[in-house]
């Protein structure tokens, strides 16, 4: 057993140093390139005939941008909640079933209400939308 994890040991090192040594040589060649008045003389030439251009912009408008938080700020919403059916009352709590119409679809919902005096602003909301 200890035979062969010592031989995977010498397979990575073998490794490790094939990779440095490639990686050295890449770096060398980069250098060297650069260096270079044909490399450069290349680079300036293709500059100028404009062949490498800058990332061209998509002629189509983003796909998906009336889905966006900007442009769903920018709509009106009207709505109301719907008749309310109780579907649990507790201690400190009482829970209704009811629905909402949203961009024409009926959304189902379970609003709870904590029971007791309701604040001079009402009380806060929470808002759990999943699909």
């Amino acid at each position: 057993m200890s035979k062969q994890i010592l031989q995977i040991f010498q397979s990575i090192r073998f490794h490790k140093k094939r990779v440095g040594i490639f990686i050295g040589f890449f770096i060398i060649l980069m250098i060297l390139l650069s260096q270079s008045s044909i490399f450069r003389s290349f680079i300036i030439t293709a500059i100028k005939q404009n062949e490498l251009k800058p990332a061209q912009t998509s002629p189509t408008p983003f796909p998906f941008q009336e889905v966006t938080i900007p442009a769903l700020r920018k709509r009106t919403y009207k709505s109301a909640l719907n008749n309310r059916v109780l579907y649990e009352k507790h201690d400190q709590y009482t829970s209704y079933l009811t629905s909402y119409d949203s961009d024409g679809l009926k959304i189902n919902g379970l609003l709870t209400i904590p029971n007791g005096e309701t604040p001079a602003n009402g009380w806060p909301a929470i808002v759990f939308v999943h699909g």
